[in-house]
């Protein structure tokens, strides 16, 4: 009986620390989170909550890039220096409207973090970053942007147009990218001063080049359709397109279709298998590919015909214009 009253004791002990533990588990933020330290000349600061540890630093790294933002009036201050960059110019559409911080994150390096601490609440995260390390990171990457920038110009005159317009497609994001960071340069390090003039020369010899493209494409009769519908795919590209050469073609597209008939059942079926070769104004192949298409009708083979060159169009358009000629980008 003596042995059971102690064993009964020790449960009910048990029990009551148990429940003193619970209550005093705490519900409250830290306050390094409630009262964030605020900025200074030499540090960004931020705390975040998260449902984890890793959910939390993310957070509060978010924070500091927001914290950037903020202290930019992006709308005008980005339409600002695209005037001062390159006044005549038309590279304001780019960056019209505020941009969006959710799109406009910078890969922070050198993130201290502070403060964690758990509780039933979750994970509380504070981080600071060091001013000049976000400055020399921006600085990095607006001259490995220029100097990228320069390269691809450099390589203009050694490259198949084409394919250095092909190439050089993303030249619109990269000069939104430098906007980005000339304007968190601008809060972090205010007397850095940076241009974007490389990547103006890039996006005028992009529009340059794309408006000097011309595409001779060469076919038969057999292939009309096909070679009609081919030129309403470079037209959605803005590359213009010819049935003849002369002076201002810069590339040939050949396409030379074998045919192939058959009548399965009551079915007419038409089989393309067509060559596509493309030459640039030097007799250089620079893409080929083979596409091989079909289509059936119960009433001619010219309707079998006109599915084939259906058929052949709509493989253009599941797998891409330049995948299709054989062009990997």
């Amino acid at each position: 009986m003596k042995l059971i009253s102690i064993t009964l004791c020790i449960k009910i002990t048990l029990i009551s620390i148990t429940i003193f533990i619970t209550g005093c588990a705490s519900t409250t933020p830290p306050e390094w989170y409630t009262s964030p330290k605020p900025d200074t000349n030499k540090y960004i600061y931020a705390a975040a909550q998260g449902r984890s540890l890793s959910h939390a630093k993310k957070m509060a790294i978010n924070n500091v890039n927001e914290k950037l933002w903020t202290q930019v009036d992006s709308s005008f201050y980005m339409r600002d220096v695209a005037k001062e960059n390159n006044g005549q110019s038309t590279s304001n559409n780019l960056i019209d409207n505020k941009i969006n911080t959710k799109t406009a994150k910078l890969t922070l390096n050198g993130v201290e973090f502070l403060n964690t601490e758990e509780n039933e609440l979750g994970f509380f995260v504070e981080v600071r970053v060091k001013k000049e390390l976000v400055r020399k990171q921006l600085i990095l990457e607006l001259n490995q942007l220029n100097n990228n920038a320069q390269s691809q110009l450099d390589s203009l005159k050694n490259s198949d147009s084409l394919l250095w317009w092909l190439k050089n497609q993303n030249a619109f994001q990269l000069k939104k990218d430098a906007l980005i960071r000339i304007a968190m340069l601008s809060v972090v390090s205010p007397q850095d001063k940076f241009n974007t003039l490389l990547l103006d020369e890039s996006l005028v010899s992009l529009s340059s080049v794309n408006s000097s493209l011309l595409i001779q494409i060469k076919t038969n009769k057999r292939n009309k359709k096909s070679a009609s519908l081919l030129s309403d795919k470079f037209s959605l590209e803005n590359i213009s397109t010819t049935n003849t050469y002369n002076k201002y073609t810069t590339h040939t597209l050949t396409l030379i279709s074998e045919p192939r008939k058959n009548i399965i059942g009551d079915a007419y079926v038409s089989t393309l298998v067509t060559e596509l070769k493309l030459i640039n104004k030097k007799g250089k192949t620079i893409a080929s590919n083979e596409i091989i298409s079909s289509g059936n009708s119960v009433t001619s083979y010219k309707m079998a015909n006109e599915g084939a060159s259906r058929h052949f169009a709509q493989q253009i358009d599941d797998h891409g214009l330049w995948t299709s000629l054989g062009i990997t980008q």
